[in-house]
């Protein structure tokens, strides 16, 4: 009888203890679950904390997690298709880019701009572009989701002050943007 009791009463011990402090304070279980869910990416220009975010206007909407060192984008604010975040003090940092282009700049004979619907390969519409010179797409995976990759530069003879390539939902015009590093300009959908 005295062992069934003694087991009784360690099993009441180890609930009690559980349900008491097991667990954290009310505070620390909050702030771990902050830290494990998505928080909004903010819309100015501003400092990220390391941690998750996920995409308030951009769409499709999607989560990231970044690491010490990035910031929102000044020079690419989120739109419904356009979202940058940058590495390090805007200028010459890093900026990774992501679109969800609706329309594209189509270059006419006679070198004029029409705006046309983005095509659904948009990789073939830049591989095609008359001012791109691109190199032949390899794979790349971002996150578990599968793409391509490729390098371009912009034509020697490409009139580089009339080089739109898309626009923007907010009326602002896409560019081939260059890695001052390499003269080289990448490319991932």
């Amino acid at each position: 009888m005295r062992v069934v009791l003694g087991v009784g009463a360690l099993m009441v011990a180890i609930l009690a203890l559980t349900a008491c402090g097991g667990g954290g304070s009310e505070q620390e279980q909050a702030k771990a679950q902050e830290q494990t869910e998505a928080r909004p990416l903010p819309e100015d220009p501003k400092a990220l904390d390391p941690g998750e975010y996920h995409s308030t206007e951009f769409q499709p909407s999607f989560s990231f997690r970044v690491g010490k060192g990035w910031r929102t984008s000044s020079y690419f604010p989120q739109l419904s298709d356009r979202l940058g975040i940058t590495r390090g003090e805007e200028g010459d940092a890093p900026t990774l880019v992501f679109r969800n282009l609706q329309e594209v700049f189509e270059y006419a004979k006679n070198d004029t701009l029409e705006v046309e619907k983005a095509p659904e390969d948009m990789v073939g519409w830049l591989r095609q572009h008359p001012y791109l010179e691109t190199e032949k797409p390899g794979s790349a995976t971002v996150g578990g989701v599968k793409g391509v990759r490729f390098d371009y530069t912009v034509s020697g003879d490409a009139p580089y002050d009339k080089i739109n390539l898309f626009r923007y939902t907010d009326g602002t015009e896409g560019v081939p943007g260059t890695d001052r590093s390499t003269g080289r300009s990448s490319w991932r959908t």
